[in-house]
């Protein structure tokens, strides 16, 4: 096999190295406990700030950022991860749970600022139909009930769920009232995505709570605002709901008093830090980048964290590249300001015995 050609862009060849893997580096284990592992191991002095990050704290320009966090029950709602996407678009860290996840196990940490119970297929009243641990809802911590969340809500206070004759399924229209903390700044009648069969009667609403948005004859959302509980029978997060995003604001930051810190530039600085404390101060990188998100994101991270003459970026033609793409990878790196070299090894590739 013959030795592919290589076309230098910058910078000589490094060599990749970095840290003995301890005992309990096993594959899947998580970055972040391997680093801290090493750490430990090390007896280096940095551990406790490492342990901090773990628990949800970076450091920008050397003050700390913490993480506020929103816990995501998933009742095996299609949406599941659209409304993790919609928490996180408003720079608030969440993460998702089963929804048999217990309060103690959300509480018991200190991190988590609410609780967001997601759709679902099922029925409340069905035999064996998933339910959520009950001091969830008792737990101190503000919840949000979207769908079948807000059915098992309305359920656990006392209140009633039932199966229409006929779904509603579609955009509709709801009159909401605008005095509820967690509607400000939207209109009396709002667009939104309905799609269930059980609701909830204006009769069959738990004492103690109030309706907050309804649709025809049929109960759109209820709140207890003196105990932070509030749910919708409507999806907030899809498109197809207007003003859902403002919801979801107005639920982080007016009711769970969310900051804020989960910002493109903290995550930049976690990762960062993470990657200075990995490779050492003398170690270099090799990098391979394929021109994808994943790789030539790692590689602009290495560059911003070791610089320009600790990291050595390599890409490989292997022939089966779009049309012009390596050129337009190389061009790209370049920008970089990266220590990248090209190999056109496609005869490599094509090489047939």
């Amino acid at each position: 096999m013959k030795r592919a050609n290589s076309e230098n862009s910058g910078g000589s060849t490094a060599e990749s190295s970095g840290h003995n893997t301890p005992e309990n580096d096993e594959p899947g284990f998580p970055p972040t406990k391997r680093l801290l592992a090493r750490s430990e191991e090390r007896g280096d002095s940095d551990t406790e700030e490492i342990r901090q990050k773990m628990n949800g704290c970076g450091r920008v320009n050397g003050e700390a950022i913490e993480e506020d966090r929103i816990a995501i029950l998933d009742s095996g709602a299609q949406y599941g991860k659209v409304i993790d996407r919609r928490v996180r678009e408003q720079n608030v860290f969440s993460e998702m749970f089963p929804l048999a996840t217990t309060a103690k196990q959300i509480c018991e940490t200190g991190k988590f600022k609410g609780i967001i119970i997601s759709g679902g297929p099922n029925s409340v009243y069905a035999p064996g139909a998933p339910t959520v641990d009950p001091a969830i809802f008792s737990c101190g911590l503000p919840v949000f009930g979207i769908c079948y969340g807000f059915q098992l809500l309305n359920k656990w206070a006392g209140g009633g769920v039932s199966r229409e004759k006929v779904r509603e399924d579609g955009q509709t229209e709801v009159r909401i009232e605008k005095d509820s903390p967690i509607f400000e700044k939207l209109e009396s009648t709002e667009r939104v995505l309905l799609t269930h069969g059980d609701s909830v009667s204006p009769a069959t609403v738990a004492s103690g709570f109030r309706i907050i948005a309804s649709s025809g004859q049929h109960v759109a959302g209820i709140a207890h605002e003196k105990e932070h509980l509030y749910g919708v029978q409507f999806h907030p997060e899809v498109d197809l709901t207007l003003h859902g995003r403002q919801i979801f604001h107005n639920f982080l930051y007016n009711i769970c008093k969310c900051k804020g810190g989960f910002t493109m530039r903290s995550r930049e600085q976690i990762c960062i830090d993470e990657i200075r404390q990995t490779v050492g101060e003398e170690n270099k990188v090799l990098v391979l980048v394929s021109g994808g998100v994943d790789s030539a994101v790692c590689a602009a991270l290495l560059h911003k964290s070791l610089g320009k003459d600790r990291v050595t970026a390599i890409h490989v033609d292997n022939g089966f590249m779009r049309y012009n793409e390596s050129d337009s990878v190389i061009k790209s790196l370049n920008a970089l300001d990266l220590n990248v070299h090209r190999y056109n090894s496609w005869p490599e590739f094509f090489l047939v015995p």
